[in-house]
């Protein structure tokens, strides 16, 4: 739970920063996706792990983009940007 970092493992360029995002989650669960191309963000919490997912026009977040602030914002700007 808490604050982390999340890195970018597919191509969004609206969303794209000089900066490290941080994310804000709040419990533990992650998926373990069938194929890796899949996986669009990933994390790491003693373990890497997946963060997100996408696949055509679906998406799954293990954060919380409502808790955290700036990098929240502009996910939830490309997501509906994407939809």
């Amino acid at each position: 739970m808490g604050w982390s970092e999340v890195k970018l493992m597919q191509n969004a360029s609206q969303m794209t920063t000089e900066e490290i995002m941080r994310f804000y989650f709040v419990h533990s669960y992650h998926i373990v996706p069938e194929q890796q191309a899949d996986v669009f963000m990933t994390s790491e919490f003693g373990n890497g792990f997946t963060a997100a997912i996408k696949r055509g026009n679906i998406t799954g977040v293990q954060f919380h983009p409502e808790k955290s602030h700036a990098f929240g914002v502009a996910f939830l700007k490309y997501w509906l940007s994407a939809s």
